[in-house]
């Protein structure tokens, strides 16, 4: 849960989220829509090196990469192999689309759409009252 959190924090400095207890990023991470066994860990021992979640939508053969990253940036590779398990997956259970939000400011992600080039929809544009 650490490092879910401490990767979602790192790409959100523009806008950070709310400080939350660890019981709260769990019900955040595992609510309703995260697709367990379409999440992956890439592990070391005991240690996460690098995370994928995935999520239902409410779109008819569609899922949703969600929350991606790893203890380092050097470690982006291991985001690329775990989303390619993910596809897997998805092609596996007979889904044919997969969507994304991705902000600009998260490089886990990038990384992702640089492998694999998505249709791009507009972009949201968000501001911060100071």
């Amino acid at each position: 849960m650490q490092l879910v959190q401490s990767t979602y924090e790192q790409t959100h400095k523009a806008n950070p989220p709310a400080t939350f207890d660890v019981n709260k990023w769990d019900h955040i991470v595992f609510n309703t829509d995260t697709l367990l066994e379409g999440s992956f860990l890439l592990t070391q021992g005991e240690k996460i090196i690098a995370f994928a979640m995935l999520h239902k939508t409410e779109k008819s053969k569609t899922l949703e990469l969600g929350w991606h990253g790893s203890q380092t940036l050097d470690d982006i590779p291991s985001i690329l192999l775990l989303t390619e398990q993910q596809i897997g997956y998805a092609k596996k259970h007979g889904f044919r689309y997969l969507e994304a939000e991705v902000d600009t400011t998260d490089p886990y992600f990038t990384s992702v759409l640089e492998a694999y080039p998505f249709s791009s929809e507009p972009a949201w544009v968000t501001y911060q009252k100071r």
